[in-house]
């Protein structure tokens, strides 16, 4: 999973490329089994109380309403999760989202101010969590269920300019 590289400009380098946690899409599979039970168990159903006359009909709008539900609840997440994709490089930081609609926001790396990591205790069990990064202008972009987010809070910290001389002992870092 190589980032485009006719996203990239001449000798722009990719220093970090992932996509969301699988946790995003965690939701969407867990409704799986669930449809895949009641679909069963209706079906079950229909072929015990339904004449016969009927099951067919039955068992098709069981297994349309079930189609339905697996491609809205499941599919379309899933598709969801694959298309989205955080860059970092050398200059900016590219979040690019979408299955046929392609979205994206970029953020140069002098237009940040500061890198936060937002972590619930599932979250830190997962290994998962969203980075907040604030820009000069502008609202603040959110990167929810990022993989191993503080390394990369770290990568975008370690990418950033040097800030310049602030003086009288104030410090000379960004935060995260």
């Amino acid at each position: 999973m190589a980032f485009p590289e006719r996203l990239l400009a001449a000798d722009e380098t990719v220093l970090w490329h992932r996509r969301r946690h699988w946790s995003a899409a965690a939701g969407a599979m867990a409704v799986l089994p669930g449809a895949s039970l009641l679909a069963g168990v209706g079906v079950g159903l229909i072929e015990q109380y339904l004449a016969a006359q009927w099951q067919t009909v039955a068992v098709g709008a069981v297994a349309a309403v079930y189609l339905l539900v697996v491609l809205i609840w499941v599919v379309l997440p899933w598709l969801r999760w694959r298309g989205t994709q955080v860059a970092l490089t050398d200059r900016r930081v590219v979040l690019r989202e979408g299955i046929v609609d392609r979205r994206g926001a970029e953020i140069a790396l002098w237009e940040i101010v500061s890198v936060q990591v937002h972590r619930t205790w599932r979250q830190r069990l997962t290994g998962t969590g969203t980075v907040v990064i604030r820009r000069v202008s502008g609202p603040p972009i959110g990167l929810p269920h990022t993989a191993r987010p503080t390394a990369l809070a770290a990568a975008v910290t370690e990418a950033l300019p040097p800030l310049p001389d602030p003086g009288h002992g104030a410090p000379r870092h960004y935060a995260y």
